[in-house]
């Protein structure tokens, strides 16, 4: 289930919704998608086996860029804020996923007027950051933990704004446009 809520929701239910909103958004600006999964079953036997497994379906589809969407937890329950992952240290990181996450967390930043914790390198060697072959972001739109911002996931508006947030960075990024120009 990913982290538990202050109020016992799934971090996973939050990130699904999130996720199949924002696909939706790209598919309408002409992106063609690619998902990990649809619904709540994780593809694996495990956690572990599945976070590979995310990698290896985006590495074998040859995407050119994947993001991945959570919310955060934390045993403070005065955690808040939004924050933007890419591959690497400080020093070694990926330079297109540093971009693709400085767009996205602008973004989504504009998008819900949330507290910056800033695009950076994540502590950890996370796997679907590490393995993927292309930039590669994990956008953590809130703390789940956080009694304010688990109401706020729980409201269809705030999910809706965050996958337009997360779009608009990619979008961004890509250097897409929607516009649509007629020529008389």
């Amino acid at each position: 289930p990913g982290a538990i809520g202050a109020t016992g929701t799934f971090e996973k239910d939050f990130n699904l919704s999130i996720a199949l909103l924002l696909a939706q958004d790209l598919r309408d600006a002409g992106l063609r998608i690619v998902m990990t999964r649809e619904t709540g079953i994780l593809p694996g036997a495990d956690i572990s086996e599945a976070l590979h497994r995310r990698a290896e379906i985006a590495n074998e589809a040859c995407a050119n860029l994947f993001v991945s969407v959570h919310n955060n937890a934390h045993s403070d329950p005065a955690s808040e804020g939004t924050e933007t992952f890419y591959w690497g240290t400080p020093e070694n990181y990926s330079a297109e996923g540093k971009l693709l996450a400085e767009a996205i967390q602008r973004n989504l930043l504009e998008a819900i007027e949330s507290v910056d914790r800033g695009a950076r390198t994540h502590w950890r060697n996370l796997v679907v950051l590490a393995e993927t072959d292309m930039p590669a972001a994990l956008a953590e739109v809130g703390f789940v933990t956080n009694p304010e911002e688990e109401a706020l996931l729980l409201t269809a508006e705030y999910r809706t704004a965050a996958a337009r947030g997360i779009a608009d960075g990619v979008l961004e990024y890509l250097k897409w446009s929607t516009t649509v120009y007629t020529v008389e």
